[in-house]
Formats: structure tokens, sequence, C-alpha cells
């Protein structure tokens, strides 16, 4: 018995996570509504993840805040959830990403030593959090909750480089170029961009489609699903054009083929470096 715990041991412990340079590979957005109740955000969450799966998504992305709640529109009047309770619901999304060997990105609020953080993992088809990034930009209803990231990556994953941003973090066009610079060739990206007007969506869908097309990279953004969303989902790849986008305030899920042999990177080459330059900054604060 003990020789055959040792083996699942092993076997487990040698799982490698598949990678995304073997073609193209269908990605999703999860629409869903986001509450401020962790374990009804969770049974929504692993919902989506078995939808996707039935749909051969391999790379799903979450809202901002999407396990937790999102502290400016669900913690007005009681506390965040503790780190505990949120440890356990992203370890059950965890064992859904390896369960049904998706990709999932998924946003939730961290516990820090300074304070409370807005965070998104990315979690590779063995359940494992690749990458954690904390949302640098906030505004001033974020800053009541938050405290800003502290650094702009690209993180190395699945055999190829991404970008990670959170909802306000659209409306600044630097971090997303340094990240191309760096080798991102798919950026996703998380947003509760909810509860104020409609008429910003087309400004939301004009940013998306301008930070794909100059830095020539493949966007999967994902927005909570309302009310009265400020702007909607898309998928858009290299040229800004868009491949899949959800309907307005609706819970959907919608998926379209990322191909990331494709590239249009020159207006990136085409850049004058001898009149501008943009680079991150050493120990930067936001």
């Amino acid at each position: 018995m003990a020789a055959a715990l040792v083996l699942i041991a092993a076997l487990l412990s040698s799982a490698s996570a598949a990678d995304f340079t073997g073609g193209p590979f269908i990605a999703g957005c999860a629409q869903i509504f986001v509450t401020g109740d962790v374990q009804q955000n969770l049974e929504k969450i692993l919902a989506c993840i078995h939808r996707a799966d039935s749909l051969h998504v391999r790379l799903l992305v979450f809202p901002e805040a999407s396990l937790s709640g999102y502290g400016p529109e669900h913690f007005k009047d009681k506390p965040v959830p503790g780190q505990d309770v949120l440890d356990k619901a992203l370890d059950r999304v965890r064992k859904a990403a390896r369960e049904t060997g998706i990709w999932v990105l998924a946003g939730t609020s961290r516990h820090g030593e300074d304070g409370l953080y807005n965070e998104v993992n990315l979690i590779d088809d063995t359940g494992t959090i690749r990458a954690s990034y904390d949302k640098a930009q906030l505004t001033e209803g974020d800053a009541t909750y938050y405290q800003p990231g502290k650094e702009i990556s690209t993180y190395q994953a699945g055999g190829i480089k991404f970008g990670l941003e959170i909802c306000y973090d659209i409306r600044f066009p630097e971090p997303w170029r340094i990240q191309a610079l760096e080798g991102a060739q798919i950026i996703l990206h998380a947003a509760q961009a909810c509860g104020s007007s409609s008429w910003k969506i087309p400004v939301w869908e004009g940013h998306l489609r301008s930070r794909a097309a100059e830095n020539g990279i493949w966007i999967v953004s994902c927005n909570a699903a309302g009310p009265v969303q400020m702007g909607k989902s898309y998928i858009i790849d290299p040229d800004g054009l868009v491949v899949a986008e959800s309907n307005q305030d609706n819970e959907e899920l919608i998926y379209g083929t990322v191909d990331l042999s494709r590239e249009n990177i020159v207006n990136v080459k085409r850049r004058r470096t001898d009149l501008y330059r943009i680079a991150p900054l050493e120990n930067q604060t936001p």
C-alpha cells in the first residue's frame, strides 16, 4: 500500500503543464455577475470551467475579483472575506483547472502585509499558479480598499509569454507596450467595469483594439456581466479586429480561436527610438 502511494505521488509530481506552441487554440471569457458571496461566485466559476471544457476551451479568463467580490462594489457594508476563505476557494478553482485541463485566469482580493491587493492568478492545466499580478493603476474607488501593485511583469508559461492587466489598467498604454517589448504574445485582461454608464462601451472597445493593434498582440478581456456594463468582453487579434464579443450585461461564455503564429509587430519595429523611449523604472511605485 505504501509503495502504491509513493508511486501515485511520483506520478502527480511529474505532471507537467501543456503548452500553447502546438498551433491555434480556443480561448474564452466567462462574463459572469460577480457578488460579495465567495461561495456563490465559486459555484459560477466552477460551472463555467466545466462548460468551457465541453467547448474545448484551453484558456478561460474570468472578471476582476470574480472569486472574492470587488471592494468598491461589494464590501461597503461588510468586511472582505478572510484569506483562509479565499485560499480554500482558489484551491477549488485550481482543482477544476487540473480536472478539465484548462488554463484559468481568476481574479480575487489578497490580504498582504501592508493591506489588501486586487489580484489575478494564472492557473495552468495542472492546477499550478504560474503567475500572479496585483492591479497597478487604481481608480479613486479602488484606492479606498486596495494597495497599488508594485511591478509590471511579463510571464513565461505554457511555452509563450503572457501579460496580465486588470480593468483600469486599460487607460494607460505604457505597461501594455512594455509587456509587448518584453515579448508578450497575448495579454489577459480581467475587469469589473460596471454600474456607471454604457456610454463608455465604444471607448472601452477602442482602447482594447488599439492596445492590440499598436503592439501586435492578442488580447482576451473579460468584464463582469453588469449591471450596466461600461465595457463588454472581447477576444481581439493582433490587427485590432474582434474575434469574439459578448452581449451587453448578459451572463455568457464567449470563445474564439487564437493563433499565436500571427503577429503584427510592424508598428513596434518602426518606433522612433532615437526620439523617444519607454521602459519600466527600477523600484517604481505606480
